[in-house]
């Protein structure tokens, strides 16, 4: 059986040679994952919250560049009981009102990496195109996307690199950063649901 290995662009260069994740049929493999950046530097550093948070969003990029999902891993909770699958069912997701959850340190984090990353002449994120002096999604002048409601199943959307999901703090469970154009936003997982939005950051 052929074997495929995974390696999510936006992840930060290995300190060791091994690969992200291991595709083999239609079953995939993660790796060990600890919440490190760039060169090993430890990510959240004495917060183990945010640092099990971190791990777990590195395994969902990796299972959804094998074109899988959390929702496809094997479950091995052969005993809950009623009580138990209740809870389970409850810290699927946190509760994260709409339009609510980014604030200026959001919106900072990512205009300062977006302006070092792609402002003064450099090339646009993926998906945009330079325009003036800001980057544009490539005839598309409107929105795509509603708060409160899912993105539509045709507007595809970027994972945000590895180095700037350090600098923010992680992702509420059951959600994840995106980028769509020039938006950075808040979705639930699965439903597709936005919920938090940092729009227009297209002058970096």
């Amino acid at each position: 059986m052929p074997f495929e290995s995974i390696n999510p662009p936006q992840f930060p260069t290995p300190i060791a040679p091994y690969s992200a994740g291991t595709r083999a049929g239609n079953t995939v493999y993660v790796s060990g994952t600890l919440a490190l950046g760039e060169g090993g530097t430890v990510l959240h550093p004495g917060d183990a919250g945010a640092q099990t948070r971190h791990v777990l969003d590195t395994i969902r990029i990796t299972l959804e560049a094998a074109g899988a999902s959390l929702a496809d891993k094997e479950h091995s909770n052969k005993h809950g009981d009623k009580h138990s699958k209740k809870a389970d069912k409850h810290h699927d997701r946190d509760d994260v009102k709409v339009g609510q959850y980014f604030n200026d340190h959001h919106r900072e984090a990512a205009r300062a990496y977006y302006a070092k990353q792609y402002g003064n002449g450099h090339k646009c994120p993926p998906g945009l195109a330079k325009k003036n002096n800001g980057c544009v999604p490539p005839g598309q002048a409107n929105k795509m996307w509603s708060m409160g409601q899912p993105l539509p199943s045709n507007v595809m959307y970027e994972p945000l690199p590895r180095d700037l999901m350090g600098r923010l703090s992680p992702a509420p469970s059951g959600y994840q950063y995106v980028r769509v154009a020039t938006d950075v936003l808040m979705m639930a997982v699965g439903s597709r649901m936005i919920v938090g939005a940092l729009a227009d950051l297209s002058a970096f």
